[in-house]
């Protein structure tokens, strides 16, 4: 997972165009956009489209970074331990801690 958000990201940064997984996620977002925008006969739909974009691509990009480092962290028993009594953390520690590092010490 890590290395698709990677390649996703990369790609869509460096590269023409949006990468495989934020190509399809913007296309389904366009759709919907399309379907609100049919129904209430106004562009404010339409007006927000480029935020809708740009804000679930990052959000994406978030939660699957997360996910793949807690799958990291997941990967065994003593992954992720509690210093000072040696326990290992249990499941929701480890995704806990992995949005942590992610959000405030990344």
């Amino acid at each position: 997972m890590l290395l698709l958000v990677a390649n996703d990201l990369l790609w869509t940064t460096f590269l023409e165009g949006a990468g495989p997984i934020s190509k399809r996620l913007n296309s389904w977002a366009a759709r919907r956009i399309l379907a609100i925008h049919k129904r209430s006969k106004t562009r404010r739909a339409i007006t927000k489209a480029g935020l809708v974009n740009v804000v679930s691509t990052l959000m994406l990009w978030s939660a699957m970074l997360w996910g793949g480092w807690a799958m990291v962290f997941n990967s065994g028993p003593n992954a992720v331990v509690f210093s000072p009594t040696e326990r290992p953390a249990t499941v929701s520690e480890r995704i806990y801690f992995a949005g942590y590092t992610l959000s405030t010490l990344g």
